[in-house]
């Protein structure tokens, strides 16, 4: 232990050596902020202001993925790109631009037409429209909603930019074919018609600098150019880059009139916060802190008068082009911070998030996250038979994961919307990815949605019992599992039975009580970071048909879930499988035609009681390990109400015609056998549990404490379980916070033993 803890401490040292005082990197979207970004480094190196580096993104989207994945640590967002940064990247605002006058850190998103327009606010449909980026605040999300809300512009199947491109005759919304908000590639083509892209023509609709009409002076330079009739844009943006002639312009006002555009104040669209420096939520309030004291020391430097200007772009020219806006915005005055305890929420207000609601409150197509080729095949039958049903709506896409925790890892980013998760899983996926369940699984026979988790095995071998089972081969439905790996090994633990050898290593505790084990994912990167388990928890496992993916924690294994287990046990590689109280009754007797469990008998199998004792498999109430809560579809808790209650619907509808009594037999929700793995078997539990009888609605205020309980939490949590539960999270996580958590808590665990 003693060893262990120095190792812990030695690799902490090197780690907070090497990153908690390394460079500041920020984040830049276009050739043009990177000759600004590294002109910034140079001068507050220079200035001993503070220690920076420049890292290069492809996008705003680009830079909030890199931050999320710390690969860059500090980004300058508008308003729009806030919500998103703060709702689907956990980041959170620092500074805010300030831009004088009475504005504050706020501004107004104004509507810009030419002096001669006939043009009023009510009758845009059928004109040409300058964006300054689609998902930008004063150029999309502010018109885009005041439109909707006044029922000029109607939302076309839930689906905002073919909207617009149905309701506008042709625009430049910069961004707007890009994958990342294009992902269906379905976006009209006419929103990107205006655009021009560079000098050379290249980079077409681009959302940064190098698409001619991208940003506050790109959407006025499209209507200026008379590409556009109208101009979303800010308040200030006339003034910027045309104040001789702004005469020859004029704001669009909510009442129907028009008005100079001095006279904003009056005539606007809404009044909306400034563009925001954000950091990800995970940074602590000291780094924070310093953050904002090293901004407001740069503002006060870098003024007017310095060489270097945090607020002047016009130095700044590739191809012809001459930078604006780039990092800051030129017309920012100051720099104010935001604390350390401020939210994309509480920066952006209530009346703008209610805006932000307007436009995504349309759920796009529903995208479930497959663990495998298998689930993925079914998840594509799936996909088409919903299309054939005009009353399934979202669509269904397909997104496919390498693991449980890529998919949770996904859906946490925004790149996967739903995925169904054993109850350990929904434990990790709600402390570490912010996920919550929306639906349980019923099993019927009156479990609700409940099952029990059972210890089996053969008949003939009647030696074995849970209070002898020592140097017996084991069958796991994967590590980390409820019933397969956390409820057996925490009773054995609790019971002395499987000695504590490492108080803080279950894996290890289970390697040196089993002789051999297939416990699926064990030897695997996500939960075996250090590469210290012990190498027979997975020599019982069999890969796929051509052995490979062997151990693998998804169905390429042959033993993997509650069949590959109970397989496991059957073709008697081990002793005892850990599953639960259905898999016997599902796999035998007929039930499951596949050739290693057509010819099995239940009766051929036991169960193994917490006394010592056996009893037949239709007993599993009076005798099993414990009863816990079903698998659960889960979903990233900062979707949208409207987006959950739209992905409740779907299912309910789904299991209407495909479930159980469903009227559509072509594609059956709660049946694999069709969908075969690599390793040549048909599947089983794909995408949803086979043993579903339907699928029940949780409270829309559920959340993944509630649903799994005290009982089981305290199970997971208690002592008895490893004497700290934080090592096994770390090693779910590998992430160097939560080595950091383990380590304080091995120190203070010496402490108390010393």
């Amino acid at each position: 232990m003693t060893r262990l803890i120095f190792s812990l401490l030695l690799f902490t040292l090197t780690y907070q050596a090497t990153h908690t005082f390394a460079a500041i990197r920020w984040c830049v979207i276009s050739d043009l902020e990177m000759q600004k970004c590294q002109d910034m480094k140079a001068s507050f190196r220079h200035n001993q202001v503070g220690t920076i580096d420049c890292v290069r993104g492809t996008s705003t989207s680009d830079c909030m993925s890199k931050i999320h994945s710390q690969l860059a640590d500090i980004v300058t967002l508008d308003g729009g790109d806030v919500y998103i940064a703060g709702s689907q990247y956990n980041m959170v605002p620092i500074v805010a631009e300030n831009y004088g006058l009475d504005f504050g850190a706020s501004y107004y998103a104004v509507a810009l037409v030419r002096n001669d327009s006939q043009l009023s606010l009510k009758d845009l449909k059928g004109t040409k429209s300058c964006h300054t980026g689609i998902g930008k605040t004063a150029g999309w999300n502010i018109p885009v909603s005041y439109l909707i809300e006044q029922q000029f512009m109607r939302p076309q199947n839930c689906n905002i930019p073919l909207s617009v491109g149905n309701y506008f005759s042709k625009s430049c919304a910069p961004g707007a074919l890009s994958s990342k908000y294009n992902p269906y590639g379905n976006n009209p083509s006419n929103l990107c018609a205006l655009c021009v892209g560079d000098a050379s023509g290249n980079n077409k609709c681009a959302r940064d600098s190098s698409e001619r009409y991208y940003g506050y002076a790109g959407a006025f330079r499209c209507l200026q150019e008379a590409a556009g009739d109208v101009a979303f844009v800010k308040q200030s943006t006339v003034f910027d880059y045309d104040k001789q002639n702004s005469s020859y312009y004029r704001l669009l006002c909510k009442d129907g009139t028009k008005a100079m555009p001095a006279d904003y104040k009056k005539c606007n669209l809404a009044k909306v916060p400034a563009h925001a420096v954000m950091v990800s939520a995970k940074t602590n309030k000291t780094m924070r802190q310093q953050l904002i004291n090293m901004l407001m020391s740069a503002q006060n430097i870098f003024n007017q008068n310095a060489t270097f200007q945090l607020f002047n772009s016009s130095k700044y020219q590739v191809s012809g082009r001459t930078g604006a806006d780039l990092i800051f915005k030129d017309n920012t005055k100051r720099l104010d911070g935001l604390g350390t305890n401020s939210t994309y929420v509480t920066y952006l207000g209530a009346e703008y998030v209610a805006a932000l609601a307007t436009i995504h409150s349309c759920p796009k197509p529903l995208r479930i996250c497959a663990v495998s080729s298998a689930e993925n095949k079914k998840c594509l039958a799936m996909k088409a038979a919903v299309k054939k049903h005009p009353v399934l709506f979202p669509f269904i896409e397909c997104v496919e994961g390498q693991s449980s925790l890529d998919c949770m890892q996904k859906i946490n980013r925004n790149l996967a919307d739903v995925i169904d998760l054993d109850t350990s899983d929904i434990f990790v996926g709600g402390e570490m990815y912010n996920l919550k369940p929306i639906m349980a699984e019923n099993y019927g026979q009156g479990s609700g949605v409940t099952y029990y988790a059972v210890a089996v095995a053969r008949k003939q071998s009647s030696t074995i019992s849970l209070k002898n089972m020592r140097g017996a081969k084991s069958c796991h439905t994967g590590i980390n599992k409820t019933a397969g790996w956390n409820i057996p090994v925490g009773l054995l633990l609790s019971k002395n039975i499987m000695p504590r050898k490492r108080s803080c290593d279950v894996a290890y505790n289970v390697g040196s009580f089993f002789e051999a084990s297939c416990a699926p994912g064990a030897l695997s990167a996500e939960y075996n970071p250090i590469g210290d388990n012990p190498s027979n928890l997975c020599s019982l496992c069999v890969g796929d048909s051509n052995g490979k993916n062997k151990c693998a924690r998804n169905s390429n294994e042959r033993y993997y879930n509650y069949a590959g287990a109970f397989r496991c046990l059957a073709e008697k590689a081990g002793d005892v499988a850990f599953i639960k109280h259905l898999t016997v009754n599902e796999n035998t007797n007929g039930k499951n035609t596949a050739s290693w469990a057509s010819n099995l008998k239940s009766d051929d199998f036991e169960l193994l009681c917490e006394d010592g004792s056996r009893k037949p498999v239709t007993q599993y109430t009076q005798c099993n390990l414990a009863r816990v809560p079903s698998h659960a579809i889960v979903t990233s808790s900062l979707r949208s109400s409207t987006n959950q209650i739209a992905y409740k619907n779907l299912l309910q509808r789904m299991q209407g015609i495909f479930g159980t009594v469903g009227t559509d037999k072509s594609f059956k929700m709660f049946s694999s056998k069709d969908y075969t793995s690599t390793s040549g078997n048909a599947g089983k539990d794909l995408l949803f549990k086979d043993s579903t009888i339907q699928l029940e609605p949780l409270d829309s205020a559920a959340t993944y404490k509630s649903y799994l309980g005290n009982n089981f939490l305290g199970a997971l949590n208690a002592t008895n379980y490893c004497k700290s539960s934080a090592l096994m999270t770390a090693k779910i996580s590998f992430g160097i916070p939560a080595l950091l958590v383990v380590l304080n808590f091995l120190i203070s665990s010496l402490m108390v033993r010393n």
